[in-house]
């Protein structure tokens, strides 16, 4: 993680030093951790800072009051490490967040193996929440540079209508949510295919705009008209952005 941070810093202020009106946009592969079970709360806590890890580093927050310093400390870093990061601060211009209904909502739940993690398929409202915590924490404009559902046209279809509403929502609240981009384009080759021995279409997952078949050939949905008409709509379909003040705490 270190050694990856360093890099984004070295690399921003390798590219600002050439042109100074790049704008990086920040990347994070966002969870949004909970528990039903009270007991858990802390490990929630604990696992929901871990999350925004990278971004503190390289926007120098890792201070002596931050909740990881310690734990940072006691795996690895040293304080040049974290000096090293306060002193080379760079900004925010725009936060990337990817989020997808069937991997970012994470439950923590205790079970004869001990602690477990389940991910049930999440709700367009885990847009909002994760809008509200990446905004309070940081308060730079937003981007949802990955998402996307699995299986077929129909929950696609699904994903991508519910999750549209849920930036107008949070646009309307003041956050500015700037920009949405589905990924991927067409299917996907899952990670697992690299040690794999089946044949590539066993590895094939239908999350795109437009599917793949076995021969890898695109093969066109109705996603891909409704896609088209939310991007030439502009703001129609998200909205204005609304006054910043008024935006909620959320819990």
């Amino acid at each position: 993680m270190l050694a990856v941070c360093r890099g984004v810093v070295r690399t921003v202020e390798a590219l600002q030093a050439v042109d100074d009106e790049i704008v990086p946009v920040h990347v994070d592969a966002t969870d949004l951790y909970e528990s039903e079970e009270p007991a858990l709360a802390p490990e929630v806590e604990r696992r929901q800072e871990i999350v925004f890890l990278a971004l503190d580093l390289i926007s120098g927050r890792i201070d002596f009051g931050h909740s990881l310093r310690k734990w940072l400390l006691k795996n690895g870093a040293t304080e040049e490490d974290l000096a090293w990061f306060r002193e080379h601060a760079v900004d925010l211009p725009v936060i990337g967040i990817n989020l997808y209904p069937l991997f970012s909502r994470k439950v923590l739940l205790r079970s004869t193996r001990g602690l477990r993690v389940r991910m049930p398929y999440a709700s367009a409202d885990i847009i909002e929440r994760l809008a509200h915590l990446y905004w309070a924490r940081y308060r730079r404009p937003l981007m949802i540079t990955e998402t996307a559902s699995a299986g077929s046209v129909r929950r696609r279809r699904a994903w991508l209508d519910s999750s549209v509403a849920a930036v107008r929502k949070v646009r309307a609240q003041g956050i500015p949510l700037v920009g949405y981009t589905w990924w991927p384009l067409f299917a996907l080759v899952t990670w697992a295919y690299r040690q794999g021995r089946n044949p590539p279409a066993y590895y094939l997952k239908q999350m795109g705009l437009w599917n793949l078949d076995a021969e890898l050939t695109r093969v066109r949905t109705p996603l891909v008209d409704a896609y088209k008409k939310l991007v030439a709509g502009g703001t129609e379909h998200v909205g204005l952005l609304g006054r910043t003040e008024r935006v909620p705490a959320y819990v």
